[in-house]
């Protein structure tokens, strides 16, 4: 595996001929228009970072990441997607969250198996920092240990 690529807006990540052309994780955040992560106030602890999704790419039909970020733009397919089309509707009532955009960064994972287990342990370590899941994510993955 590789180390997270630095953040980028959603547009340019969902370009097949982009940087998110390959398999593996990824995370997506929203921004103020000026480009700082919005902190979500978790269970315990605030997340500095605003994720509000870790997903996986490449399990269903060799999909890359810049695949799964625009299903999660169109909101085909995704069911992180659904979730935020609900949220930006109830956003509209928050000041920090006006004007804001998203970003995504990815980490690039070779094989299906190995893809299954790096989102597992994303998914565990922040659970296991915030005592809860990503606001978009609704299940814990299974992959590579017990939960």
């Amino acid at each position: 595996m590789s180390c997270w690529s630095d953040w980028t807006p959603v547009e340019t990540a969902k370009s097949k001929k982009g940087p998110f052309n390959h398999l593996g994780i990824y995370q997506i955040r929203a921004v103020t228009s000026g480009g700082e992560p919005i902190p979500i106030h978790r269970l315990v602890e605030v997340d500095p970072l605003g994720i509000l999704y870790i997903g996986r790419s490449g399990l269903d039909l060799d999909r890359s990441i810049a695949n799964r970020i625009g299903e999660f733009i169109a909101g085909k397919k995704h069911s992180g997607s659904k979730t935020y089309a609900k949220a930006k509707r109830v956003w509209d009532k928050y000041p920090q969250y006006s004007g804001h955009s998203l970003q995504v960064r990815a980490m690039r994972v070779d094989t299906k198996e190995e893809i299954k287990v790096a989102e597992s342990l994303a998914l565990d370590e922040y659970f296991d920092e915030y005592a809860e899941l990503p606001p978009f994510n609704s299940a814990r993955s299974k992959a590579g240990k017990d939960n």
